[in-house]
């Protein structure tokens, strides 16, 4: 809705009636958006998360960081998303099986061999 609104409808996302209006449209709460919206009600959590994206070195969207390790930056293809995240799901349980193999238990708990 929001991008139909910039996008096609040439809203301005700026004005705090646009967005809820489209809140509405979307279901949520018109009390809770007004809130939110006129108060720095999650103005703590969100430069909380600008500091964290610039920990990563993201400054534009979208965005995707998978794991806290893994990034997809841009507008890219569905498939070229599809095919990293099965890569990366591949090299997960690769890394996951090859710690478990590694793994001796006793009655003192469990351990990494060589650790």
């Amino acid at each position: 809705k929001l991008f139909k609104a910039y996008f096609t409808d040439n809203m301005e996302l700026s004005n705090l009636e646009v967005l809820k209006e489209i809140a509405g449209q979307v279901g949520l709460d018109s009390d809770e958006v007004s809130q939110m919206l006129e108060t720095d009600l999650f103005a703590k959590e969100v430069r909380e998360d600008e500091k964290e994206a610039a920990r990563y070195g993201i400054y534009g969207v979208p965005y995707f960081l998978i794991n806290g390790e893994y990034a997809i930056s841009g507008a890219q293809p569905t498939e070229l998303i599809r095919k990293a995240l099965e890569e990366l799901l591949e090299k997960e349980k690769t890394e996951f099986h090859e710690t478990m193999n590694s793994m001796v238990c006793g009655a003192d708990g469990c351990r990494i061999n060589g650790e």
